[in-house]
């Protein structure tokens, strides 16, 4: 119930399943030209698509959702800033291939779209359905059965605990030795805040704040330097991988 494979959570599983799933689409889409190296980057894509939605993740099936609209929306939008920065000559003499890669490209996201709809239902089976029904059970304290501490609980106490660590946090994995005095769990172990941005802010302070959003924007002009440099193949990994990233984030 709590774990799959060799990995203690089913979403540690899905998370890496997403992170290749995009780069598998990347590849797909770049290198599409080549049929039998097309064919190998889709049977290895049904493969790691069949294994995230066996793991029954709700977050999985969430997150790989936004990763496909965001990767089809990245890729037009790149094409879209090459396209307008070449000249009116070549701009001339591609504008009667640029509208239907735009058009393949729309209609390619809704398929795969729906194919993540599709699977829900027929590779997730019953299970996956059920979890993604009770989703809004985690969000409000449990009247009737077993005794369960809903999530906005474990936020409202992360907070908490945050305004009493607010410079350099509770210390990275002590988050669990922490939250007791922030949070009546009746017994429970609550082992991470169920959200990653409070836990970094709760474990490291304004400290590890600070040092993520640097990273992040450092990552940012980084990922526009090599979309603008790149062309075509690597364009469209770059999107893949830059979609990967934002299905981990999600």
């Amino acid at each position: 119930e709590s774990g799959y494979a060799q990995f203690e959570n089913r979403n540690h599983f899905a998370c890496l399943m997403e992170m290749s799933l995009g780069l598998v689409l990347g590849l797909s889409v770049g290198d599409r030209k080549r049929k039998k190296r097309l064919v190998v980057y889709v049977f290895s894509g049904l493969i790691l698509w069949a294994a995230l939605f066996l793991t029954h993740s709700r977050g999985g099936v969430v997150s790989l959702f936004f990763e496909v609209v965001f990767f089809f929306l990245l890729l037009i939008a790149v094409r879209n800033a090459s396209w307008s920065a070449r000249s009116k000559d070549r701009q001339a003499i591609e504008k009667r291939s640029h509208a239907p890669r735009m058009v393949t490209s729309i209609v390619a996201g809704c398929l795969i779209i729906a194919c993540i709809v599709a699977s829900v239902m027929f590779i997730g089976g019953d299970e996956t359905i059920r979890r993604l029904e009770t989703t809004p059970n985690e969000f409000v304290a449990r009247t009737d059965g077993a005794p369960k501490v809903a999530r906005p609980q474990i936020w409202k106490a992360t907070l908490e605990l945050i305004k009493v660590n607010p410079f350099v946090g509770v210390g990275f994995a002590g988050y669990s030795m922490a939250i007791p005095r922030h949070l009546n769990a009746s017994g429970h172990a609550i082992q991470q805040a169920h959200n990653d941005y409070l836990e970094l802010v709760a474990s490291g302070g304004v400290v590890a704040a600070a040092l993520g959003i640097w990273f992040f924007g450092i990552f940012k002009r980084l990922a526009k330097v090599r979309l603008r440099e790149t062309t075509g193949y690597r364009q469209a990994l770059c999107c893949g991988a830059l979609a990967s990233l934002f299905g981990v984030a999600v």
